[in-house]
């Protein structure tokens, strides 16, 4: 079986304890994906022995039928001894994902969230950098909310953009032709950089009295069905 591109983000851990058997696993190929489950290659640490590993996160089995589904699934591939059928040759389930909150800082978080508290660290890095420079010519009150250096607050990644959300409204997307458009709301205004990198700065009432650019016009469109899509998600 070929391996597939996995999405990036799941939570599931590298290693994975069967503390029933005292065994560990190593994630490895992605194989696919079903309804709510995913398929991995996994490989016992100790023997090598390679299986196919269906994988459910917890949050999916919250309510009571969707738990006796699963056990039924259990219990009729348990029963089932066929050549020509994959053989079942258990399972278990980890002390992790119990749907349960955990809550962790940016110096106290679990190995899993190793890669993504780097990419944090990153953008952070990039914004501090790049923020200030971008506002080094403005004059703030020190009282002012709005003066206070922004952080990121969430990010989500598109075909052809990063966007990121930070903790004064503002919204960035770094798109994958190297330009980038910030949205205020606060200021009710988009700034572009084209690919000379070049800033400006309009308000929307402007682009709507005047227009815009064609580059801008599709940046902004793009950017506006992605954050819908995204609101959808948090209230519907």
């Amino acid at each position: 079986m070929s391996s597939k591109t996995d999405d990036k983000g799941t939570g599931i851990p590298e290693r994975l304890y069967d503390s029933s058997a005292g065994k560990t696993y190593k994630l490895m190929r992605f194989f696919g994906k079903g309804g709510f489950a995913k398929c991995y290659e996994i490989v016992d640490v100790a023997t090598n022995e390679v299986y196919a590993g269906k994988i459910v996160p917890k949050k999916l089995l919250m309510k009571r039928n969707q738990k006796e589904k699963m056990t039924q699934e259990i219990t009729v591939h348990s029963s089932i001894s066929h050549p020509n059928i994959v053989k079942f040759h258990g399972f278990f389930e980890d002390n992790y994902n119990d749907g349960n909150e955990t809550y962790m800082t940016s110096t106290d978080y679990c190995e899993s969230l190793e890669k993504k508290m780097k990419l944090l660290s990153y953008f952070k890095r990039y914004m501090t950098e790049h923020l200030a420079k971008a506002g080094a010519k403005n004059v703030n009150r020190e009282t002012d909310q709005l003066s206070r250096m922004p952080h990121l607050h969430s990010w989500f990644r598109t075909t052809c953009a990063v966007a990121m959300h930070l903790t004064n409204g503002t919204v960035q997307f770094n798109f994958t032709d190297h330009m980038k458009i910030i949205l205020c709301p606060r200021m009710s205004a988009v700034t572009y950089m084209d690919k000379e990198k070049n800033f400006r700065t309009y308000r929307f009432s402007t682009i709507i009295q005047h227009g815009c650019s064609k580059d801008l016009y599709q940046k902004i469109r793009y950017a506006q069905e992605k954050l819908n899509k995204m609101l959808e998600k948090i209230f519907f």
